[in-house]
């Protein structure tokens, strides 16, 4: 992802408290857009819920 993109910020953010890790090619891809399970591990790890 660019650093111009508009929630680059935010993403940054999510990174440092592993809620998110990117795709297997070290990257994030906004314009693909996310499964119901990748939701579901989302949401649980940005609330720090047990899987």
């Amino acid at each position: 992802m660019a650093t111009d993109f508009w929630a680059y910020r935010h993403v940054e953010y999510c990174v440092e408290n592993g809620v998110v890790s990117g795709y297997l090619d070290g990257l994030y891809h906004p314009e693909i857009v996310v499964t119901r399970d990748q939701m579901a591990v989302y949401v649980a790890r940005a609330f720090e819920l047990m899987l």
